[in-house]
């Protein structure tokens, strides 16, 4: 899951194979699908403890999920998944990110979790799923319409006849920008911010891509006490996300042979609005009622 902006399978292991992308500048032909989780890994539950609604982010899924199975795309370190499971659901989740999901079994002994290790535009488990779910911007993680309508056709193949996908994402601005919580800089110009973080000082440096609504990021921290080699004094997370209005989600999802079901502002069902700046979107197979 991407927190940067508005921001990853059986209980032996991971079922699918995808290769390791390393640490690479954002936007070079090495960035890949395990990018993005290979390098937060293992700063991911520090730094993005406090974001969204674990708590009702649960509720919801598991409640549109009843008896049913569910898959969460982007599963990362089982943030979300594990309160579901805990709910009483069963839930499998797909990573692109062997690191990822090193942390996730670590913290899923019991393996409550079914752990895939894949890229979410194409190796996704078999199914069949009552819920599929992309949070914190996850689905914008894949960098392309293709890959993002690859996605969306994969899902529909495993979804129950009366299955849902569900989508959170942020909302962009009128100008069709990324909105104030999630800046990147003018049309091809970097934007700089910083914050400290413990003993680190962390800067997300951006650039924006308007015509392809292409945001690359790069999380730069920088270790303040000194320690440890000086390998380690600082290291670059890169990241990037396409993004998408809701209107132009919806309409991708209709290409894939899903229909809007709801729309809300956030997990707690608050009904959206058209200045929320956040989304939670749910879609169902097309004509299904």
């Amino acid at each position: 899951m991407t927190c940067d902006l508005p921001a990853a399978g059986p209980a032996a292991g991971p079922a699918v194979a995808s290769p390791a992308a390393g640490d690479p500048a954002a936007g070079t032909p090495a960035y890949g699908p395990a990018t993005y989780g290979d390098g937060f890994a293992d700063v991911y539950d520090d730094w993005y403890a406090d974001v969204g609604d674990p708590d009702a982010t649960a509720t919801t899924v598991a409640e549109l999920a009843g008896d049913g199975r569910v898959l969460e795309l982007g599963v990362g370190t089982g943030r979300l998944a594990l309160a579901i499971a805990a709910a009483g659901v069963a839930v499998d989740g797909v990573d692109a990110s062997a690191a990822m999901l090193d942390r996730l079994a670590a913290k899923d002994p019991s393996a409550s979790v079914g752990r895939f290790l894949g890229d979410i535009a194409d190796d996704l488990p078999p199914g069949p799923y009552r819920v599929v779910f992309a949070a914190c911007n996850t689905f914008f993680n894949l960098v392309s319409e293709a890959a993002q309508l690859r996605c969306l056709r994969a899902v529909v193949e495993r979804l129950e006849p009366q299955g849902v996908l569900v989508v959170e994402g942020f909302v962009p601005d009128a100008a069709g920008r990324p909105g104030p919580d999630h800046l990147a800089g003018e049309d091809g110009w970097p934007h700089v911010e910083s914050r400290l973080h413990g003993r680190s000082l962390l800067l997300n440096v951006t650039t924006h891509d308007v015509g392809r609504q292409l945001v690359r990021g790069r999380h730069i921290e920088v270790r303040l006490d000194g320690a440890g080699p000086v390998s380690d004094i600082a290291r670059i997370r890169p990241w990037q996300i396409r993004y998408l209005a809701p209107s132009q989600l919806d309409e991708l999802a209709g290409a894939a042979g899903l229909e809007p079901a709801h729309r809300w502002a956030d997990w707690r069902r608050t009904p959206f609005e058209a200045t929320d700046t956040q989304h939670v979107s749910v879609y169902a197979h097309a004509g299904r009622g």
